[in-house]
């Protein structure tokens, strides 16, 4: 570190290090980008990619991620300085969601977890996209990026939630999901649960298949063909270090708020970076924007290869502010900056620039918990698109930037399903309906695509009857054999009220029985709120369960009779009975079916 300051600086940097801390009318600047982008540079050869060049040397990969919490993945301390220059040496660049750092319904911050207080924007917008968007930017790890999640959340967290965070990472570009869930050790252990297994105490984990199948099942297709994402920000460490700085998360969640996708590209990449027409081709990437985060100072070299590709007619939006030129060595005017470009402020980003691309996802309406993944896979596209709302149901239509037929991939059944759907020039639209923390994953484009696969047709309700029966239920805990009979429930509540099973974890088996006035035709199953995973069985023929929303089931045509059988088991997690430091922190959901149960009637499309 001296000689590279020495070096950079031409003097002695000992007498200069008090700047690193203490403000001198701008003179500090100097000194702390010389600090952070020397020490940055030196962890990135000396740790990161020496680690990558030994692993590969011995026939393995080198995967991991280092702190980023609240934005020290760009500082020092609990941070290596810069989050892109830290995973230089990977095969595969990650990240990890741990602890309740990215909770549903909390993605603006801060709110309180066990570390105190969590910066909602940066871990539900910027962190999984610092590593997907490092992977589309290195032909080495083919795509490829991890996260390391659900450790840490508590014994609250069940499957339901892994769900949530498993479509919250897939659609950010996230390819690998790595659990730490995992114990060896007696039960209960107090080591961040929630544990899948848990030595058979977990009574989850006989389902835990489920989410496993479902997340390899969506790993392997969202790797194929190419990443589509229309615009890029700017990585935001270098503007941080001198001072006043804009982080890149603010512009991405305006974006990702509007349905538009973007990548997080550092300025060590722009030299690398080639202007195609008004495009940025940068990797396997092709943005159709590059947005700069407002800040006080640029490094003189970033400002010259913005200029560069400004010249060359690529768009350069800066939001909220333009910045000045800091003395970093380059030969680059202080004024420069503010000469060429205006700003403009953070609510006319997604004004401004949705205009420049025709390659995004359109809705038409407001629907900022709305989340896009678009993969072109050449004769088509599969896009991913979820709802995070933990309330709000997303209703309207979006417009397809793929002109073609439309077919859905149920995940969990590996199923697909006909959406109807209206070509318009080189578009295509879908009405579409997400219930909260529903995720829909679509093929569209040419037929050939899914030639040879079942295909079910689509489908629409023509009547839906509410079950109101009287519920027999009977409970089993964890490593129990035998139900035992509980009681009777003429209405559904939470089985975890006062006075009914507070404290109880396991499965409570619902059964019951219902006359059904139209049994000819297709019908389903929805049992409405369940806390939290259903297994459902309809005289005597096992549906499936389902370990999140929406709890809607298929029943096969001519199993429902005129008298019918409904057997409905619903599991919980350990939190009631197996409360936790880490769970202190969560708000405790109910337990049990609470429905309204239905039963729709459906008729194919024509």
């Amino acid at each position: 570190m001296a000689a590279g300051l020495h070096e950079r600086l031409g003097r002695d940097a000992a007498l200069l290090l008090p700047l690193l801390w203490s403000p001198a009318g701008g003179r500090e600047r100097e000194i702390r980008y010389a600090y952070m982008d020397t020490v940055s540079r030196l962890y990135s050869e000396n740790f990161a990619q020496r680690l990558g060049d030994w692993c590969r040397a011995h026939g393995v990969e080198h995967i991991g991620h280092v702190i980023e919490d609240n934005g020290a993945h760009a500082r020092l301390g609990p941070g290596a300085g810069h989050y892109f220059r830290a995973m230089a040496g990977q095969d595969m660049p990650g990240v990890d969601i741990i602890g309740g750092q990215v909770v549903p319904g909390f993605s603006r911050g801060p709110f309180g977890n066990m570390t105190g207080a969590a910066d909602g924007e940066f871990f539900h917008f910027g962190l999984a996209k610092l590593a997907s968007s490092a992977a589309h930017l290195d032909a080495r790890t083919r795509g490829r990026s991890m996260c390391e999640t659900i450790g840490a959340y508590g014994w609250y967290a069940g499957l339901r939630l892994f769900t949530w965070l498993t479509n919250h990472l897939l659609v950010r570009g996230v390819t690998h999901i790595v659990p730490h869930a995992f114990s060896p050790a007696p039960f209960p252990d107090p080591d961040c649960p929630p544990h899948f297994y848990a030595n058979g105490a977990n009574p989850q984990y006989p389902h835990q298949h489920v989410l496993s199948d479902y997340t390899n099942r969506l790993s392997h297709l969202l790797q194929a063909g190419t990443h589509v994402a229309p615009f890029a920000v700017l990585y935001h460490a270098e503007a941080e270090w001198l001072g006043e700085a804009m982080p890149s998360e603010r512009p991405l969640r305006l974006l990702m708020e509007a349905q538009l996708d973007a990548d997080i590209i550092p300025a060590d990449a722009l030299p690398a970076a080639t202007p195609d027409g008004s495009r940025l081709r940068l990797g396997g990437e092709t943005y159709d924007a590059l947005i700069v985060p407002g800040s006080a100072s640029l490094p003189a070299v970033v400002a010259g290869e913005l200029l560069r590709l400004d010249d060359a007619g690529v768009p350069v939006v800066f939001v909220g502010s333009v910045p000045e030129v800091a003395a970093t060595g380059d030969a680059v005017d202080a004024a420069a900056l503010r000469v060429r470009f205006r700003h403009i402020s953070q609510k006319r980003l997604v004004d401004s620039v949705v205009g420049m691309t025709d390659r995004a996802v359109r809705f038409d309406g407001p629907a900022p918990e709305l989340r896009v993944l678009r993969r072109d896979v050449g004769d088509g596209d599969v896009l991913m698109l979820v709802n995070e709302s933990a309330r709000d149901t997303v209703r309207g239509s979006a417009t397809l930037p793929r002109a073609g037929a439309v077919v859905a991939y149920d995940a969990v059944n590996a199923a697909l399903t006909a959406v109807p759907s209206r070509t318009a020039g080189p578009s295509t639209r879908i009405d579409l309906r997400l219930a909260p923390g529903e995720a829909l994953v679509l093929v569209v484009g040419a037929p050939a695509l899914w030639e040879g696969l079942p295909l079910r047709p689509a489908a629409q309700a023509v009547s839906e009857v509410e079950l109101a029966p009287a519920w027999a239920v009977a409970t089993k805990a964890a490593g129990d054999s035998r139900y035992s009979d509980w009681g009777t429930l003429d209405d559904l509540r939470p089985l975890s009220d006062p006075g009914l099973l507070p404290h109880f974890s396991g499965t409570a088996r619902y059964t019951a029985e219902f006359e059904a006035e139209q049994p000819e035709g297709g019908h389903a199953l929805d049992l409405g709120e369940v806390f939290e995973l259903a297994s459902v069985r309809l005289n005597g023929v096992d549906l499936g369960t389902r370990v999140a929303p929406p709890y809607v089931f298929d029943i096969p045509d001519g199993l429902v009779r005129d008298r019918n059988t409904l057997q409905v088991e619903v599991t919980n997690t350990l939190a009631k009975a197996q409360p936790d430091f880490f769970s202190a922190f969560a708000q405790q959901e109910p337990s049990g079916l609470l429905g309204p149960v239905v039963l729709t009637t459906r008729r194919e499309r024509g």
